[in-house]
């Protein structure tokens, strides 16, 4: 009878726990963010003391707010206007919710003191407890948006025409220990 009762919780934790990843990934898909980022922004946010409800809910707020300010203005781009932020990057789109976070988090953290920072963060969508997480994650926000995209893996064709290429554009370069 123990045994039973034991797999019956473990089958209900397995089950809960699928359905709380499978409502993860359609959050994520609502806000915007890849799964991998929507974890990390919860995990920065359980550190920073906001619950899980109120991460999703400042998420939520400002993926309506800048899906909102293409069309209409609002607070999120009256806030842009202010600072000289455009909501469209350089390609004329809209930009991400990855983008918008680096953005919240770069005001808030500037914000000349607490009031301004809760009144920055409200009108992106945030609440008042969202400020430590904006202040304290720039640096980790930034550093992610300019790491660079590693190499493209090299083709055979690639690397079999290597010494034809640099021969063709006159360069003299060292191949196989051997000069071009």
């Amino acid at each position: 009878m123990a045994a039973a009762a034991t797999v019956n919780k473990a089958l209900d934790y397995i089950v809960s726990f699928n359905k709380s990843l499978a409502d993860m990934g359609t959050l994520a898909d609502r806000v915007g963010l890849s799964l991998k980022d929507l974890q990390g922004i919860q995990f920065g946010g359980q550190i920073a003391g906001l619950t899980e409800s109120q991460v999703n809910a400042g998420l939520e707020k400002s993926s309506q707010l800048l899906n909102d300010a293409q069309r209409n203005a609002n607070s999120l781009s009256k806030e842009f206007d202010a600072n000289g932020i455009s909501l469209r990057n350089a390609n004329g789109q809209l930009i991400s919710q990855n983008q918008l976070l680096q953005i919240s988090a770069d005001l808030v953290s500037r914000a000349r003191n607490p009031q301004d920072a809760t009144a920055i963060a409200q009108m992106l969508g945030f609440t008042k407890e969202w400020v430590p997480l904006l202040q304290q994650a720039p640096a980790q926000w930034r550093i992610s948006a300019t790491r660079r995209r590693p190499p493209a893996p090299l083709s055979t064709t690639r690397l079999l025409n290597g010494p034809q290429i640099l021969m063709r554009s006159g360069a003299r370069a060292r191949w196989n220990g051997r000069s071009t």
